[in-house]
């Protein structure tokens, strides 16, 4: 069994899960950045991964500077609408350098303020320069790209040597979600690919290869049936809210209680000590957060109703 889940402002891993996956034993594969093992994160990471062939001959250093600069920009596109040549001495550059460098310069080489101003990605398909679309720009970039580089990677056969040796994988990405949960509804990787309102990490890459929905032979992706077609699907706003088993973790966190404390609580309780446990008001009261967390529920709502240290 394979399954993603994310790792920024989603709650526990657990409470990510489907219910055909609670329960049973996961072995966790960080496969970011953080990841303590160099093999796992050199091997996964995307920051690391490389180099990579991209086209006519050009090779990029590391995967995410392929992706992130196939983007293109008003300001590095000509009259004609087309990249010119502010574009190519850029992206030349940016895939030639090998360091890691700082993340955020890697992961917004024109600066975050500026990743809702890209207007297209330029790639070769099938022997022809493309302006590709936020879905295009997965299908025929970051999903082929990722799958190629990745594959050649000892991080990877080690992926393989625990899937076939019957291990429960969890695979923990920034941009990535459990898909089978009921608050998603998905039913295939093609809506993974073609949802535009979610991210798809490199982590759903990494399961569809584990999945076999995608496999590598002789340096080209090939797909399952139907995998890289539209679904034909609305998909809702509601997708990108938390769940409510989050929404009670992320709660419970802010309070600085347990899950099961904050669960049995009433939504007017939950105000009070949620106003009562904000730092500004912590700190007012001369505890530090770790201090807060410390006392008892009763001493909490003490404070919570007006009480003071003593």
């Amino acid at each position: 069994m394979i399954r993603v889940v994310g790792r920024r402002g989603k709650g526990s891993f657990e409470s990510q899960l489907d219910d055909a996956a609670k329960g049973q034993e996961f072995v966790r594969i960080d496969c970011t950045s953080n990841n303590t093992d160099s093999v796992m994160r050199e091997g996964l990471s995307p920051f690391y991964l490389g180099p990579v062939e991209c086209y006519d001959g050009l090779v990029s250093q590391t995967f995410e500077r392929a992706w992130q600069c196939a983007k293109v920009y008003p300001w590095t596109v000509g009259a004609d609408g087309n990249p010119n040549a502010i574009y190519f001495s850029w992206r030349n550059a940016m895939w030639s350098e090998k360091g890691f460098g700082d993340k955020m310069s890697i992961r917004f080489p024109v600066g975050k303020k500026n990743v809702g101003k890209c207007l297209y990605a330029w790639w070769k398909v099938d022997g022809e320069f493309k302006k590709l679309g936020y879905i295009d720009g997965r299908k025929y970039i970051y999903l082929p790209l990722y799958a190629k580089a990745v594959v050649k990677t000892e991080a990877f056969r080690r992926l393989v040597e625990l899937r076939d040796s019957g291990k429960n994988i969890m695979l923990i990405d920034f941009d990535g979600y459990n898909p089978w949960h009921p608050h998603y509804g998905f039913t295939s990787y093609s809506d993974v690919i073609n949802c535009p309102l979610l991210k798809m990490g490199h982590g759903f890459v990494l399961a569809m290869l584990l999945d076999g929905v995608i496999r590598v032979e002789d340096g080209e992706v090939k797909y399952a049936d139907g995998l890289m077609e539209p679904t034909g699907r609305v998909y809702s706003p509601d997708l990108r809210k938390l769940t409510e088993e989050q929404k009670l973790e992320r709660g419970a966190k802010a309070a600085g209680v347990t899950l099961e404390e904050w669960t049995a609580l009433s939504p007017s309780d939950r105000t009070l000590l949620r106003v009562a446990a904000k730092k500004e008001n912590v700190y007012a009261r001369g505890f530090t957060k770790a201090a807060w967390k410390r006392l008892s529920m009763a001493e909490k709502f003490e404070l919570a109703l007006g009480g003071s240290r003593r």
